[in-house]
């Protein structure tokens, strides 16, 4: 990799500038090599020209934008802080190790929670319809209108066979479910087939068991339970997943703790909303700056 001296320019002005994709297109286009290894040379390097301004404006600017990268820096470890307490939580108001009762508890709550078959909790959705909101389950974001996500449409045109999936119900993908791809519906629509959509019985709050399903010992017991000879085809289905022993509290504390990690979650998605903005009043910024559109004092 080679280095460079430089003088009478900043040194993060100028990385910023050099960084900026339609300078590294445009410039890129003479470099050496095939279309996915292009190389650039010192020789090159330095044959580009760029326009500044003045050293002190430049150091203006690179001051503003290490701002709005220190913003941005906070904002991602204050992320990382709320994932880890969420984890951290996970852990402890579940019961763990054969263990009837949480290590932490809302107060007012000292019963045992009671043992149960997922079948004695929830029952299967089965009808079928090609009507209504195609939704998708995702292992990161759990149940989500599938026009929010940035993916090609791979539905079929047919969708006939399609699964209706009702707001409350638990929605998971039968073949993800021992890696998370799980959550509760807060929609009206349809599933691909490849879906498992289960109703809550009475007494059982969707929004708990969607938490209690991201506990790592229930991952694991969805992959025991899971049918199949290898990863690419196990295989959650309903009758499978009934089976399943979990412990449960009675609805006062379900609706307690679901309602605990749902506020935890929409404080980490304004955070990551925040750090979307804040991405992209950066490339506002540079877009401003670094044309000179805008200048800054000095």
């Amino acid at each position: 990799m080679p280095c460079f001296d430089i003088k009478d320019i900043d040194p993060h002005y100028l990385l910023t500038y050099v960084t900026q994709r339609n300078f590294y297109t445009h410039f890129g286009m003479i470099a050496d090599g095939g279309r996915k290894a292009r190389r650039v040379g010192p020789e090159d390097m330095l044959s580009f020209p760029i326009v500044c301004p003045h050293l002190a404006e430049q150091q203006k600017i690179a001051e503003i934008l290490s701002t709005q990268d220190k913003l941005i820096e906070l904002n991602q470890r204050k992320i990382e802080e709320l994932k880890k307490l969420k984890k951290y939580y996970l852990s402890k108001m579940f019961p763990q190790n054969g263990s009837n009762v949480p290590e932490i508890r809302f107060k007012g709550f000292t019963e045992p929670w009671e043992q149960r078959r997922l079948g004695e909790c929830f029952d299967e959705r089965t009808e079928r319809s090609a009507d209504g909101e195609l939704i998708a389950v995702t292992i990161n974001l759990g149940v989500v209108k599938a026009s929010e996500l940035n993916r090609h449409d791979n539905s079929s045109d047919d969708k006939s066979n399609y699964k209706v999936v009702r707001k409350n119900d638990i929605a998971y993908n039968s073949m993800r479910m021992w890696q998370g791809a799980s959550g509760y519906s807060l929609y009206d629509g349809i599933l691909s087939p490849a879906y498992t959509v289960a109703i809550p019985m009475e007494n059982i709050n969707s929004i708990f068991f969607s938490y209690l399903f991201k506990q790592t010992d229930m991952i694991h017991e969805f992959q025991i339970n899971s049918q199949g000879l290898t990863s690419d085809t196990w295989n959650l289905k309903f009758p499978s997943f009934s089976l399943i022993k979990v412990k449960v509290p009675k609805i006062e504390e379900q609706q307690q703790i679901g309602a605990y990690f749902k506020n935890l979650d929409r404080i980490i998605t304004l955070h990551r909303s925040k750090l979307k903005e804040l991405k992209k009043q950066k490339k506002s910024l540079i877009q401003l700056l670094l044309t000179g559109i805008v200048r800054v004092k000095t």
